[in-house]
């Protein structure tokens, strides 16, 4: 990216997932807010729909991009002003075995999440999207790790793409589940995917708040289904008990895509 002497005060932020785009233009200061981006949009991730939506596209204005969707990175056209994220340029320490292998949605979420919570305090970041991740960002602001499993409508193809006689569901007919005991087979498919995304999630945050007890830690969630997943843990809150040393659970829409931002805003502030 060129450097210039006059800061930029506006930039785009793109989040390449796997299935879809997410993107917003955001001023400076909104973006080193990390809490007041708008005008969030999403785009297909087929060749057609992302060749109109970079055409649309400012060339002047910054662009940083993390992606986890290796044929949409080809597909995408690349400038002067264009930055694809690495995880090196996250501002947080990544502990673990591969740093370098970790997903930048994952990281861009933490970076957020890091941002957002209180200080001294740790964080839980549940991301549910195709896969759910569950992740732990330590009082300081570090990466800690986490675990990723399968999301709603990954495990529901999976069942029907793996069997021969069990039916592929929608995603309403997992989210929206009416009752745990199922009374057929698309409802007992419907109730084992549910609560086995959201019974890991609970299980995982458990596990971690033990690790970092008696610091407190509050937990996001985000991602397409995070509605899905809050209202989950908090029924599981209720019928099995709170997770302990939880301060607050709260539902943060886009969150890798604010990690995104704040990480190009922290970028050109050190553009000569």
């Amino acid at each position: 990216m060129n450097a210039t002497s006059v800061r930029p005060r506006e930039l785009l932020a793109v989040d390449v997932g796997n299935s879809s785009l997410k993107w917003t233009r955001c001023t400076y200061d909104d973006a080193m807010n990390c809490r007041r981006l708008a005008d969030i949009q999403r785009v297909n991730t087929d060749p057609q729909s992302l060749a109109a939506w970079q055409a649309s596209l400012p060339n002047e204005v910054p662009m940083f991009v993390a992606s986890v969707n290796r044929l949409a990175d080809s597909q995408l056209v690349t400038n002067q002003h264009t930055r694809q994220l690495r995880n090196r340029d996250f501002p947080l320490q990544i502990y673990v075995k591969y740093p370098d292998r970790v997903g930048a949605d994952r990281l861009a979420a933490a970076t957020a999440a890091a941002r957002l919570k209180q200080p001294q305090q740790t964080a839980i970041c549940i991301d549910a999207g195709s896969a759910v991740t569950v992740d732990l960002i330590s009082a300081e602001g570090h990466f800690e790790g986490g675990a990723i499993l399968p999301g709603f409508g990954t495990m529901a193809k999976s069942l029907a793409a793996n069997t021969s006689l069990l039916p592929q569901l929608s995603p309403q007919d997992v989210t929206e589940l009416q009752s745990s005991l199922g009374k057929c087979t698309e409802t007992a498919i419907a109730s084992g995917v549910h609560w086995g995304v959201i019974g890991g999630c609970y299980s995982l945050c458990r596990q971690y708040v033990a690790q970092v007890a008696p610091t407190p830690c509050q937990l996001f969630v985000t991602g397409g289904d995070a509605f899905s997943i809050a209202r989950g843990l908090d029924e599981l809150n209720t019928l099995i008990g709170p997770i302990p040393i939880v301060t607050e659970l709260r539902v943060e829409a886009e969150l890798a895509l604010r990690g995104i931002a704040y990480t190009g805003a922290q970028l050109l502030t050190k553009s000569p």
